[in-house]
């Protein structure tokens, strides 16, 4: 099977979520630089990334808050499950391999 590899680094959106003892998800914000209309420098095109840690990481994840600048490489994956009408739904989120503090 072919994981695709992912590198972000960004800002969580909230605390750290802890399902488990053993998983521990959070979401990543990060944006693009680029000029406006203005030719000023800006934020642009935010990307929203769902992070799940599993067992020790999941653990060392709990402690992140709100804010909190991170790296995190891990792998894409498509979450599936079916919602309460019987449709399914579908999101990619990121395995964490590994994550650490940006400074």
């Amino acid at each position: 099977m072919f994981t695709s590899t992912i590198t972000i680094e960004g800002r969580l959106a909230e605390d750290a979520n802890t399902i488990s003892d053993n998983l521990t998800e959070f979401v990543v914000l990060t944006n693009r630089r680029g000029q406006d209309e203005a030719g000023e420098w800006a934020n642009t095109d935010t990307s929203r990334y769902v992070v799940k840690a599993f067992k020790s990481k999941a653990k060392k994840a709990a402690d992140l808050k709100s804010g909190a600048q991170v790296v995190v490489v891990g792998s894409i994956v498509t979450d599936k499950w079916e919602n309460g009408d019987g449709s399914n739904r579908y999101q990619q989120v990121v395995l964490a391999n590994a994550i650490g503090l940006s400074l």
